[in-house]
């Protein structure tokens, strides 16, 4: 296995016989990565694939072993806890055009394999999920920049403007009010969208 980082990403080259899966755990082992994906093509020996079976919570596997191409593998690295998890999916075609296909627990590199490697900026965690069985990705939605959360009220009031009513929507928290909107025809539906601007510090 040899790799080098060119333009932010990582590009790994495997020799005849190196083993994908294990070469791929050497590798983030070596260079402490924790979260990333992956994409590759190449050829290999031989592959053992999986399928998860949803209602029975487990995997059936098949071996193939014959020369086959690599149409597309891609796949990522998670952590659960202080392991690495690394999880990957292939599909490979034989001589006669004929496709394979899986979840990838390994596979033995014929000529070569070439694989694209980006890392994260932060770790991707993984939790058991008791639903499916399976280990699954547990991310936070991101707040917009500069954003925060707060508990408010919504309210509504009928005001008298310049002798015409109006139905005045607002939205306060405990320090004051966040937004508001008025609206012509009281009594008859109205939809509003919010837009709250709050460029000072609460």
């Amino acid at each position: 296995m040899k790799y080098k980082k060119i333009n932010g990403s990582w590009v790994i080259v495997l020799k005849k016989n190196e083993k994908i899966i294990k070469s791929l755990k050497e590798f983030v082992k070596e260079r402490n990565i924790k979260s990333g994906y992956f994409n590759a093509i190449g050829a290999v020996s031989s592959v053992e694939l999986a399928h998860y079976n949803l209602e029975k919570k487990k995997y059936t596997a098949k071996p193939i072993n014959q020369p086959l191409e690599i149409v597309s593998l891609m796949g990522n690295i998670t952590m659960k806890g202080n392991k690495r998890i690394i999880h990957g999916h292939i599909v490979v075609g034989t001589d006669k055009m004929k496709l394979y296909g899986g979840h990838l627990k390994e596979a033995t590199v014929a000529a070569t394999c070439e694989i694209i490697f980006n890392e994260f900026e932060e770790i991707v965690e993984k939790k058991y999920d008791e639903n499916s069985g399976l280990n699954l990705m547990k991310v936070k939605p991101n707040l917009r920049k500069g954003s925060r959360t707060f508990k408010a009220k919504i309210f509504s009031e009928i005001v008298n403007i310049n002798g015409k009513k109006y139905e005045h929507f607002g939205c306060k928290d405990e320090k004051g009010k966040l937004g508001d909107f008025f609206a012509e025809n009281v009594g008859k539906r109205v939809e509003i969208i919010f837009k709250f601007i709050d460029n000072k510090k609460r």
